[in-house]
This record gives structure tokens, sequence and C-alpha cells, in this order.
């Protein structure tokens, strides 16, 4: 390939460069001389590139055989890995396994615990009628609300309170202490406690049951009202417990609520209409007396007006200036009225007409105020009933909280029984009262136009004069 390069060469500059035959040997020679000069040099770099190449090649080749060892070496540790990654992920499921079983297992304890503790929680751990605070309340509050696994002291703390509770369901346990009445306040009275049922009180002659609304508040009357043989049997239990130094008690017909107060709080207050006007409050009295009042005005008024007869057209009819007769109805009184002042004039009769009809007003409208004023005022003494009772409920939730709502039963029936007596005896007054008026304003009215009609017929004028 160099020497066709060369050959080329060569010709290409002797056809360009014509000269003479011995400027053309020189010139050949100084061109062979460069020519081989050139070629020597570029033989020489040729030869270092393949020394080059062929080091390269060497380091190259010697690079590929230790990576070609290490490849191999990473190899055997893959596998080697992979063993051991296989035999740790058999082991994994193994623990998984054994995982899976211990925390079932703790999963049931603290469900077990936790369950535990809300039941003891729902029934106060049998102090739910007792004045005793227990210790453990806050603790136990905590392990039913905790999220946490529970620590052995609180596995602890629940069964002994589970012992507690059954050592304490066989006692019977009599003391003085405060309790709070169903109207919030606070009284001296003895407390008689039976196991984990159910707790009675005695103050004076007041008799009845006890609960507990939580931990932090005293003793409270139940809301149930005991007939008279329950609260018989009360006081007379009461008096056996009291006495009887020894502890030996035999309840007989005691009754006992076992649900721990929950029946006792959902039975109906017992006594009938006196303890619903007891619950009324003072201000259901003068509703009643003002029922009672309109009532009989209302009947007295209707006997007396329908009684009276509505005969303005037979009172003219009868009139007779020559006859004599006493009148009985308001129609006749009027006629008579303007007969008597036959010979004055037209204004004189006509204000003898309005004398007349103004002497029969006050017997026509006789109480019809006053059963006015009974329906309007016996509305505002239920509204007045309504804040009182309100008044007595705030008391009470200031007292003993607003935990139970059977304790707020006394200033919410004060509250609604005075605003519905109120309501119920204004409505029907009212309506006695418009139909009063009525029959009153028809009298009237019979009245003037028997008047009128008096003063206005030219024939009767005549006969009167």
């Amino acid at each position: 390939m160099i020497k066709v390069l060369f050959a080329t060469f060569v010709l290409c500059f002797t056809f360009a460069l014509p000269c003479t035959a011995v400027e053309s040997q020189q010139q050949w020679s100084s061109v062979a001389g460069e020519i081989a000069t050139q070629n020597q040099s570029i033989r020489s770099k040729l030869a270092n590139v393949s020394a080059d190449i062929s080091s390269q090649r060497h380091k190259l080749q010697q690079q590929l055989r230790v990576i070609k060892a290490k490849t191999k070496q990473n190899k055997i540790k893959a596998e080697k890995l992979q063993t051991s990654l296989q035999t740790l992920q058999i082991r994994e499921n193994v623990l998984k396994k054994e995982l899976r079983g211990k925390q079932d297992l703790l999963q049931k304890i603290e469900v077990t615990v936790r369950s535990n503790s809300k039941l003891i929680l729902a029934n106060n751990g049998g102090y739910a009628n007792s004045s005793e605070a227990p210790t453990w309340y806050q603790q136990l509050e905590l392990i039913s609300t905790s999220d946490s696994f529970p620590a052995l002291a609180d596995i602890h703390l629940v069964n002994q309170t589970l012992l507690d509770s059954l050592s304490s369901s066989g006692q019977i346990k009599f003391h003085s202490e405060t309790v709070f009445t169903r109207t919030g306040s606070a009284k001296k009275a003895q407390v008689v406690r039976f196991g984990n049922f159910q707790t009675l009180y005695q103050y004076g002659e007041e008799v009845g049951f006890l609960n507990r609304e939580s931990s932090t508040q005293g003793l409270q009357v139940a809301a149930y009202v005991p007939d008279k043989e329950t609260a018989r049997l009360i006081s007379r239990t009461i008096g056996q417990v009291t006495g009887n130094a020894s502890g030996t008690f035999l309840a007989g017909n005691l009754p006992v609520d076992i649900s721990n107060g929950k029946v006792i709080n959902t039975l109906p207050a017992s006594g009938g209409i006196g303890v619903v006007i007891k619950s009324g409050g003072l201000f259901l009295w003068p509703i009643m007396l003002f029922a009672a009042v309109g009532l009989l005005l209302s009947v007295e008024r209707f006997i007396v007006l329908s009684r009276i007869a509505v005969n303005g057209s037979d009172a003219i009819a009868q009139v007779n200036p020559a006859i004599e007769t006493k009148p009985h109805t308001p129609a006749e009184f009027v006629v008579h009225a303007i007969v008597a002042a036959a010979g004055d004039s037209i204004d004189v009769r006509e204000s003898r007409m309005e004398e007349a009809i103004l002497e029969q007003l006050p017997r026509l409208e006789r109480f019809l105020q006053t059963i006015k004023v009974m329906a309007t005022i016996s509305p505002l003494l239920g509204l007045l009933g309504t804040v009182s009772g309100i008044i007595q409920t705030f008391k009470v939730i200031s007292s003993v909280g607003n935990g139970d709502p059977k304790l707020l039963s006394a200033g919410i029936s004060e509250a609604l029984l005075t605003t519905e007596a109120g309501l119920l005896v204004a409505i029907p007054l009212l309506l006695c009262h418009h139909f009063l008026q009525l029959r009153v304003r028809t009298v009237v009215l019979d009245m003037e136009l028997a008047g009128a009609a008096m003063l206005a017929d030219p024939k009767r004028k005549d006969a009167m004069a």
C-alpha cells in the first residue's frame, strides 16, 4: 500500500515538474531520499503503535482474567448467601407462627383484663350503692381505656378487685352518713347496705333506696318512690338491722334489687295523683285553685245566662201602659223604662233606655272579667313554675352532677307539670269566657233593638202618648 502511494506520488511529481535530464536525475534522487526517510519514519511509528497495542492488549487480558476470577468468587458468595437467605426465610416463617400464637394469647389476656376492668367499673366493683370510695377506681379507668398491654401489677389489681367484690357481696353494713335527696339537698340519714345488691336509707319517716352515680359523688336517693307496703318493709328492715348488734339478720320479705340499682332506677314512681301534684311544686296549687274557681264561675254563668230569655219582640208586643206588669227579662226592663218616660222628650227617653241597658250590664257581665283574668294568669303561673323547676334542676346539677337523669326528675317535673297545668286551665277558661261573652252580647243587642224599635215606631209613640 505504501509502495503504491509512493509510485503515484512520483508520477504526479514527474509530470508536474518538467525539467532537464540532469535536473530530473537530481530531483529523483532527492525525492527518493525523502521518500525513504518518510517511509522509515512511518515504519517506526507503526512499530511503536503496534507495540502499544500489544501492551494494552496484554494489560486488558490481565484485567479480564482478574475480573473473571472475581466474578467466579462473587458467584460462589451469591450462592452461599442465597442458601443462607433460604435458611433465614424458613426460620422467619417458624418464628412468625410462634409469634402469632403468642400474640393471640397476649390479645386474649389484654381483652380479658380490659373487659373485666370495664365490667367492674360499670358495677363499681360492688360499691355502686356504697359510700366507701374505692382506691382502685382511677387505676381501673386507665386500664380500661389504655391502648398498651396491661402490666403485671394491673392484672393483679383486677384480680384483687374481683376478689374484694365477692367478699363484700355477703356483708351487711350499717352507718349514718349524708345522702342527696331527690331535690339535690344533703340530709343525714341512716344507711344500711346489703352486700352488693342495694342500699336502703331512712330519714325521719322517709325511707327508700340509694344509688351511687360515680366514685366521686355521695349516695343519692333513687328517683323511685316506694309504695306504702314497701316503705313499711324498708323501715322494719332498717330497724331490725340497727337493733341487732350481733349482726344476725333475716330480711324476710325485704325487696332486693340484684341488678345493682338498675331495676330500681327504671321503676315508675308510685303514689298516684298525690305524687304527681307534689312533684308539680308550689305553683301548681294556685293553678289548681284557679281551675276550680274558674270552673264554678263558668258553670254559674252558663246557668244564669241560659235562663235569660232573648224576647225583645215579645216585650214590645206585650207593652200596655194601662196595665202595670213586672218586667223579668232585660228587654222588658228597657221597654218599661221607655214606657215610663212616655211623656218626656225623645232625648229623655233615649237617656232612660241607655240607663236601663247599663243597669242590666253588671248582672249580665258578672264574673266574666274574673274568668278572663284567671285564664290569663294561669299560664303565667305555669311559666313561673317552669322557671322554679329549672332553678331546682340546676341546684341538683351543682350538688350531684348530671350523671343520673332521674335525679333531675323533680325539677323537670315541676317545670313541665306547671306549664301543662297552666295551659290546661287557661284554654278552657278562655273558651268559656268567649261563649259567655257572646251570650251577653246577644242579650245586650236584644235590649238595644227593643229600645230602638220603641223609639222609632210612630204607633208605639201614639200608644205611649
